[in-house]
């Protein structure tokens, strides 16, 4: 079945405002994709189409907990696909539709779609954990996040889609490591894309700075955490790979093409790792 098929069948029925003609359309999609997957990958042409529709299928759903409900539907049509690579090229689909749309959305409506973001990321770091960290499959969502979200070449996502991946990295990996801990060099292979974002000068000022803070910073305060005896939180279940973190950090910041101002703020957060091993770590 061809796109424009797909479209008139199931896509224009998720974007009706009806509830239940939306419904029927999106267990009807879900079951044409599972029996064609089954069969033959779907394409990517196939994959964005569907994506929209989905994304449109969420924007039309205004209650709350029916909003989370869709969220998680759409986030498990992962799991019905056949191949990592549908299963990577269908998530970065949806990001790439609701990066699009990012700074359009009102203030009543971005929050579903940064929690439908949220909540990809969780499905990927808690799927690969069932997989106990499936090295060969996670370099591939690892690539999608760095070529095509994070460090992408041509159209770049928006600062703000970009912020917001940031902002809930950390959170989501750290939750998912806890249930199913990983090695420390396998861990250092998530932060490849970030490292790789310090590096390059036309990475902007406030995406620099947002991995600084969220990503490396909130290493650092997880550690200061585990030492506090005034919290009911549990402590890390995984060794993080401080010296690693650092060895990284100071390869960037000693680059000759690093920036300056970046060159001290990288510095600084070494210095900070290193205090925070020598008071935090036994």
């Amino acid at each position: 079945m061809d796109c424009k098929k797909i479209k008139e069948i199931y896509i224009d029925k998720l974007c009706d405002c009806d509830a239940q003609i939306r419904s029927d359309a999106f267990d009807g999609l879900l079951q044409w994709m599972e029996q064609n997957s089954a069969k033959e990958a779907l394409s990517f042409e196939t994959l964005q189409v569907i994506s929209k529709g989905l994304y449109f299928c969420l924007w039309m759903q205004d209650k709350a907990l029916l909003q989370e409900d869709l969220a998680d539907k759409i986030v498990l049509i992962h799991d019905i696909l056949k191949t990592t690579d549908e299963r990577t090229t269908f998530y970065f689909s949806l990001l790439s539709i609701i990066n699009e749309k990012i700074l359009s959305l009102d203030k009543w409506r971005i929050d579903k779609f940064l929690m439908l973001v949220r909540r990809i990321f969780r499905h990927i770091f808690n799927s690969l954990a069932s997989n106990n960290w499936k090295e060969t499959i996670s370099r591939k969502y690892i690539n999608m996040i760095d070529t095509k979200v994070l460090n992408r070449d041509e159209e770049p996502f928006k600062n703000a889609m970009v912020a917001h991946v940031i902002s809930i990295f950390m959170d989501e990996f750290d939750k998912a490591l806890n249930i199913v801990p990983a090695s420390p060099d396998y861990q250092l292979l998530w932060y490849t894309p970030f490292f790789k974002s310090l590096s390059n000068n036309k990475t902007t000022d406030y995406i620099f700075n947002a991995i600084l803070k969220d990503v490396f910073q909130a290493i650092i305060i997880t550690l200061e955490m585990d030492c506090c005896e005034d919290t009911d939180l549990e402590k890390t279940k995984y060794q993080i790979p401080i010296s690693d973190i650092c060895k990284e950090l100071f390869n960037i910041a000693k680059s000759n093409s690093i920036k300056s101002k970046r060159r001290k703020l990288l510095y600084n957060m070494i210095e900070n790792f290193k205090i925070a091993e020598k008071k935090y770590v036994k």
